[in-house]
């Protein structure tokens, strides 16, 4: 499950940002994932992920082109993290001198930012509950989640 936010760039006037200014305006640290998985920091590419390292999480993703910033977020996740996904988005709409962005397709607004917050916490919560059903009774079943670590990148699997 994940949440995917788009912000159009399209100023005649202004250049378009680049992904190197989406992570200086972002003041995240960033990295890309090796073909293991694991964290390269302070690299780009296909997949870059932003990430505050002191609030380690899942990480968002990120990519950018002349039209448009993407940024996606996976859930389940931290309230801390969700909280930053939409700082960020809220200091790319100002940068960029827009109110508006698409929400997995639908145009929300700055106003709209409080609700989607804990919109995404309350299916973090649900989500975490649901496999703490399913896992829990027999713990026969393996759950792989991906997620940033202080040492890069890692594979967690639990029962």
């Amino acid at each position: 499950m994940s949440v995917t936010v788009e912000i159009r760039q399209k100023s005649i006037f202004r250049k378009p940002l680049t992904l190197e200014d989406v992570i200086r305006l972002s003041g995240l640290s960033y990295g890309t994932a090796d073909e293991n998985f694991r964290l390269i920091e302070r690299e780009t590419g296909n997949c870059t992920l932003l990430y505050d390292p002191e609030t380690l999480a899942r990480g968002m993703e990120l990519s950018v082109n002349e039209n448009a910033i993407s940024l996606k977020l996976s859930l389940p996740t931290s309230k801390a993290e969700i909280r930053r996904f939409y700082e960020v988005v809220k200091l790319l709409c100002t940068t960029l001198k827009t109110k508006q962005f698409i929400l997995e397709g639908q145009t929300q607004t700055l106003r709209d930012i409080d609700t989607l917050m804990q919109n995404d916490a309350n299916a973090s919560m649900g989500a975490l509950e649901d496999l703490k059903q399913i896992f829990r009774p027999s713990c026969r079943q393996n759950l792989i989640l991906f997620l940033i670590r202080s040492r890069g990148l890692r594979t967690g699997i639990s029962c």
